[in-house]
């Protein structure tokens, strides 16, 4: 769900939101489109939406999704 202007605190997570949105819709059609080949087009997306932000110096989110990466 996605909140309306009024309620939300903050545009970036409604961005990320919409973003997520858009992404997951895709994979949906994708499935029942028909490729230039004749055959089905399969197209699978997927969204990962760790907490927060993160990036150079993060000491909590980033680590715990290198380190699942890497085993």
């Amino acid at each position: 769900m996605i909140l309306e202007e009024q309620q939300r605190a903050e545009f970036y997570t409604y961005t990320k939101a919409l973003a997520e949105t858009y992404v997951l819709s895709q994979n949906q059609r994708a499935q029942d489109s028909s490729s230039s080949s004749g055959g089905t087009s399969h197209f699978l997306t997927c969204a990962i939406r760790p907490s927060g932000i993160f990036g150079f110096g993060d000491l909590t989110v980033l680590p715990g999704i290198l380190n699942a990466y890497y085993r």
